[in-house]
This record gives C-alpha cells, structure tokens and sequence, in this order.
C-alpha cells in the first residue's frame, strides 16, 4: 500500500532542476532594474540648445539643396533660352552687299607707300569721329586738327541747282556731274568752288591712298580702359562716310565746271579707294558697310562720268558691276548653321574665321558669335569656358592683326563671359539686367548674366 506522503526524489533528479533554474532557490533575488528617475534631467537651456542645432542643421540642408536646385533651374534655364533662340549669324547678306566690290576696287588710285597706317587712321578720325560723344572705357586720341566741312556751316541755298536737291547739305550726286557741264552762275560756281576746294579733302585723300589704315587706333587710345566693353567701342558710322562720298561727287563736279576732266576723274576714283581703305582695313562690320556704301557712290558717279564723257570705261564697269551682283554665289563657309546644335555651331564658326575669303571685319567678328555658342552649353555656362575661345582668338591674332589696335579689338570680343567686368556694364540696361546681375552675385557666376543678356554680345 502506497503512503500518502511526497515520492522520494533521487538525488541526481534534484540537482537537474537545480541546475536548470540556476540555484535561484538558494540565491538573492536579483536587484530591480534602475528607472529614469533616477538621472539628473538636463538643463531647460541645455534642451534648447540641442533643438536649436537640430533645427539649423535641418534648415542648412534644406538652403543647400533649394541653393543647389536653383542654381542649376537657372543654369538650365538661360542655357536653354539661349539654345532655343540664339542665332548663328552667317554674315550672307553682307558679303551679298560687297558683290560688286572687287570690280569697283579694280579703278581705285594707286597707293603712297610713304603714308603710314597711323598717319591715315588718324586722318580717317579726324573726318568720322565724334570727339564730344561721352565714351566709357575707351579714349579718343588727341587729334590736334579735325576739319570742318564748310557747308556745314554756311549751308547751300536749296533751290541754287534748278532740278537738283540737296542731299545731306550737298547736290544730289546722282544729277550734280551732268549740271554742272552747263553754264554755271556765279552764285553756283561759288557753291561749287566751297565744296570742292575745302580742307576737309587733305585728310580724305591720305586716307584714299594710304596703302594700311590703323583705323582703330587712329581713332583710340591703346590700350583700352578697364572698362572697355565691346558694346561701347565707337564706330565711324554709315552717315558720316556716306555724307563725304557725296560731297565728293560734288567736288568732281566742281573741276569738270572748270574744264579739269583729269582731276575731275581722280577725284571719283579717289571715292572709291577711300571705300576701299574701309572695307580692307576696318575690323568691325558696321565700319566695312559704311566702306561699301562709299564704293557703291564712287562707283555709279564713275560710271556717270564715264558715259557722259562717252568713254567705253563706263558701259564696261557698270556691265562688270551687274554681272558680279547677279553671278554671286553664297561662299559654302557661310552656309547657314542649324540653330542649338552646339557640335555643328562651333567648329562651323572656327571654320569662318579661318576663311581667307572673307573679309577682315567678317572674321574678326564672328569671333564674337564662337564666344557666345558658350551660353548654349550647360556645362560652360556653370564651370567655365573650354580653351576653343582662346586659341581662336590668338590664332587670328597672329593671322590678321597687324597694330596693337586691332589685338585689342580681338581680345575685347574673346573676353570670358565669366569675367565680372560685365557687372558694370549691366547697370546700365535697366531693370532686367539688374535682376540678373543680382542672380549672377548669388551665384558667384558672371556667366548666367552674360549669357541672360544677349548671349554675351552686346551688338
């Protein structure tokens, strides 16, 4: 019969459990874990502080990655601007204009090796600068004669030719050589006579047979001012050389009232070589289309002379004129370049300025559009230029400038778009310009102003 008491455990039974709860029985109970309370809370300003920290650092990443963003929104953006509207000029139409000029040049007068480039830029100054115009950058040179013209003055009479209107203070050239083989009055021979035999004519006929022209730096000071930005360089300009070209029919007309037909031809031809010292000599395009506006005058009065003289020259230049005009053929260097494509624009550009049949100012000035294409590229636009830029223009320096003048003029349109000289010039285009100005100092990148206004050229 079994007793009611607990079974006997074995001895080695008993030390399994033991061993299984680890003695717990036989040990302390085990400490309570600490509790929060039990530390020192930090300081109110101790927690702020920490907040505050969290807080900055959160707000300068969120500045860093928005600053990031919208430097490179505004990098794309005026690199797209300019690659979607930017044109690559091919300068066609110009050089279309010029046509008839090779045989126009061909009745030129013959040249005087003993005037120097200098001495016939600064005769060309004296007739076609303005030495009161406010320049900014650039410095006119002290010029210590500058002739007046003297119907500037003492203005012609408009009705003195019956049939003959005045052009710019002078007869028409188109009708004054044909009048003036009629009997002239006193009164229109004294108007003549002033034209024909002014100062002004000295300075023009050194220019007319001056074999090189310094056209810039007879009219500049060399080097330019820190300032100096290529949409400030002064011009001759169209007017001032179209009004002399005129003036000089005039005074052809003046020796043939006088039974001068020698005189009265050289002075026409000498129109023409002075048109020509333009086209040849001047390094910027708008100074080359005065030059042609000039030779296309000299060329009709020749041509007018000719016929009523009843020489054979006159049919002959006006039918070599017409067939250079009407054979013309565009050059395969200035066909048109597909706008955006930076891979074609660029070396297409190298490609002009290397054309050693266009002219000096074509050339020269498409320097300015090589410069420029940079806006169209992402790339430039944040970094920096390639060194294309640079090399161009220092290999066109050593082919075409021949004056310290006209390495400045190149320099001026191979100027970096970085360089932080356009600031100044952007404060005075206005609001707009102001804005990118502001953008650009945010940015630390004179380029995206460069490349907002213009593309980079300022013409």
């Amino acid at each position: 019969m079994k007793s009611d008491k607990e079974p006997e455990v074995e001895q080695d039974e008993r030390g399994r459990y033991d061993n299984i709860f680890g003695g717990a029985g036989a040990s302390r109970a085990a400490p309570l874990a600490a509790t929060g309370n039990d530390r020192q809370k930090p300081s109110a300003a101790k927690r702020v502080g920490r907040g505050f920290l969290s807080w900055a650092r959160t707000a300068a990443i969120t500045l860093g990655v928005m600053y990031v963003l919208g430097w490179v929104a505004t990098v794309g953006f005026v690199t797209a601007v300019n690659t979607r509207f930017a044109r690559a000029r091919n300068y066609s139409n110009t050089h279309e204009r010029a046509a008839a000029n090779p045989v126009t040049v061909a009745y030129r007068l013959a040249s005087d090796p003993t005037i120097t480039p200098d001495a016939a830029g600064v005769a060309l100054a004296a007739l076609t600068s303005d030495p009161t115009r406010p320049l900014s950058g650039f410095t006119y040179r002290d010029i210590a004669s500058r002739p007046s013209a003297p119907w500037r003055t003492l203005p012609i009479p408009p009705d003195i030719f019956p049939g003959v209107s005045l052009v710019n203070g002078v007869p028409d050239p188109n009708k004054i050589l044909e009048f003036a083989r009629r009997p002239l009055t006193a009164l229109q021979r004294q108007a003549l006579r002033m034209i024909g035999s002014a100062e002004i004519w000295r300075s023009f006929d050194l220019v007319s047979r001056a074999s090189a022209v310094d056209v810039i730096g007879g009219r500049l000071v060399v080097p330019f001012g820190a300032g100096a930005h290529l949409v400030y360089l002064p011009t001759m300009g169209n007017r001032g050389t179209r009004w002399l070209a005129q003036a000089g029919v005039s005074r052809a007309a003046w020796h043939l009232s006088e039974g001068r037909r020698d005189s009265a031809e050289f002075v026409l031809r000498g129109i023409i070589s002075f048109g020509a010292a333009i086209v040849e000599n001047a390094p910027l395009l708008v100074d080359q289309l005065a030059g042609t506006a000039v030779l296309n005058t000299g060329r009709s009065a020749l041509i007018q002379y000719f016929t009523l003289a009843g020489d054979a020259r006159g049919r002959a230049l006006a039918a070599d004129a017409e067939a250079a005009v009407a054979g013309y053929r565009r050059p395969a260097v200035l066909e048109p370049i597909a706008r955006g494509d930076l891979a074609e624009v660029r070396p297409r550009m190298v490609a002009r300025i290397s054309a050693r049949e266009l002219t000096r100012a074509m050339r020269i000035e498409t320097l300015t559009l090589l410069n420029a294409a940079g806006c169209q590229s992402f790339r430039q636009v944040a970094f920096g230029q390639d060194d294309l830029v640079r090399n161009t223009a220092e290999a066109l320096k050593a082919d075409l400038a021949r004056f310290p003048s006209e390495r400045a003029v190149i320099d001026l349109m191979a100027r970096p778009l970085g360089d932080p000289s356009i600031y100044a010039l952007l404060v005075r285009e206005g609001p707009g310009a102001e804005l990118l100005t502001t953008i650009s100092k945010l940015y630390f990148n004179p380029r995206i102003a460069s490349c907002g206004v213009g593309g980079g050229t300022f013409r």
